[in-house]
């Protein structure tokens, strides 16, 4: 039970950093819409799309590595900062490099003047996901959790600045990237200040990267499987769908609140249990997740769709509905996710590869056929289905894997009555919308 009480009191804390960022992220995005319109701000989506899928792309696994080796005590804190700084910095150095072609190639409207910030941007992200890692390895979870809130806080205020000074999607990209730099340099100065930097110990750095190609993988495909239709509804539908379409995900995603925070507190914990402790811990968690999820999923599903005109404004109405279609695949994708700790603990970062692969082949297939025709509500469908497709495998392998019993995992009583109310919550405010 040690182990957790400690998942539980330390994701408590970086959900309480999370509630606060995106409250602040969700100001950030309203400003942002209403000053640019959806024709700018599905611009300034594609920019942001195309740097993080850099960084998701070309970065082998840092944080998950130094996540996991500092935190089962591999490598000292000291010397998972020098591993990780080293590795961050190579690949960040690619990252920016990539970016500059990439302004060209994927589409964005007067590369040139997007190039540099998309490569400004992307090396920021690289660091910055990689130190993320580190900073829970190491279980300084509260230093972290606390810069954040100040850097959301930051953000939401530059831009605030910057709708009352005129802006355009091209000032939007530099300044959300010169923000991402400051994070960077931040997270590195505020982890290097209480360690004497050690030299890891020889190996280190492959050993690391072999541990984390694996878990790359599976991210990288996770990310296409999750970012990819907001490339193809611009390609397909535009700069304006997409617009629209980014908010609508956006919306969603905070669904993943909770499953996140935990899922980045497990690795450090259960990595230091027997297999049937760490599946018995997982399946708890699973568990806890699901009671708090469902009753939050109702209430977005009720809210969301009156709150997306009245807060983006008219032209984003469109948005709701696009919601509603996508909460369903992304709550469930959410929780089921938090098996993947357990499968990386035990040296399989394989079974998530495989899942997220089956997740991405659905939903790019889905997004392929319904996009020509019904746009970003294509899309919308597409991903729910595909989430959903992927959640019930991953389900399947931490049963088998993890030897619990499904009536364990679920509490089948409580999740059939919960289940039924969020359906029905989910039918009336369809036909309310629509």
């Amino acid at each position: 039970m040690t182990g957790l009480h400690t998942i539980a009191r330390q994701s408590l804390r970086t959900l309480g950093m999370s509630v606060v960022q995106v409250l602040l992220g969700l100001i950030t995005s309203v400003i942002v819409a209403r000053a640019l319109g959806p024709q700018e701000r599905g611009i300034y989506a594609l920019f942001v799309l195309i740097a993080t899928g850099l960084a998701t792309l070309l970065n082998p696994g840092i944080y998950a590595a130094a996540n996991y080796f500092v935190g089962t005590g591999q490598l000292t804190p000291a010397a998972g900062y020098r591993a990780t700084l080293d590795l961050a910095a190579l690949t960040a150095v690619l990252g920016a490099a990539a970016a500059i072609p990439a302004a060209w190639v994927l589409g964005l409207p007067t590369p040139a003047g997007f190039a540099a910030a998309l490569a400004a941007l992307t090396l920021a992200q690289i660091v910055i996901n990689s130190f993320n890692g580190l900073f829970y390895g190491a279980g300084r979870v509260a230093a972290i959790t606390r810069w954040k809130i100040v850097w959301a806080a930051l953000v939401c205020l530059a831009f605030v600045l910057a709708a009352v000074g005129g802006t355009d999607a091209l000032a939007c990209a530099w300044l959300f990237a010169m923000l991402n730099a400051i994070d960077a340099i931040a997270v590195i100065v505020l982890f290097r200040r209480s360690i004497t930097v050690e030299q890891p110990p020889t190996g280190s750095a492959r050993a690391m990267l072999r541990y984390g190609i694996p878990v790359y993988a599976s991210r990288a495909l996770l990310f296409l499987g999750q970012r990819l239709d907001g490339y193809l509804v611009f390609l397909l539908a535009g700069a304006a769908a997409l617009g629209q379409y980014g908010i609508a995900v956006t919306l969603a995603e905070q669904i993943w609140l909770l499953p996140t925070s935990v899922g980045l507190i497990m690795m450090a914990t259960i990595g230091k249990l027997d297999t049937q402790a760490a599946a018995g811990a997982t399946m708890r968690v699973i568990r806890t997740a699901t009671a708090l999820i469902i009753p939050a999923a109702i209430v977005l599903l009720i809210c969301i769709p009156l709150l997306v005109p009245l807060l983006y404004g008219a032209p984003y109405t469109a948005a709701g509905f696009a919601f509603l279609l996508l909460l369903p695949g992304t709550a469930l994708v959410g929780l089921c996710n938090l098996a993947e700790p357990f499968f990386q603990s035990r040296g399989r970062p394989d079974i998530p590869l495989l899942t997220c692969a089956a997740g991405l082949g659905l939903n790019l297939t889905g997004n392929l056929l319904l996009i020509p025709q019904h746009g970003m509500l294509g899309a919308a469908v597409a991903a729910s289905v595909a989430y959903s497709i992927q959640a019930a495998i991953t389900l399947v392998l931490f049963v088998r894997m993890g030897e619990v019993r499904w009536r364990e995992l679920l509490g089948l009583d409580y999740a059939y009555r919960a289940i039924g109310c969020a359906v029905i919550a989910w039918v009336a405010t369809m036909r309310r919308v629509s």
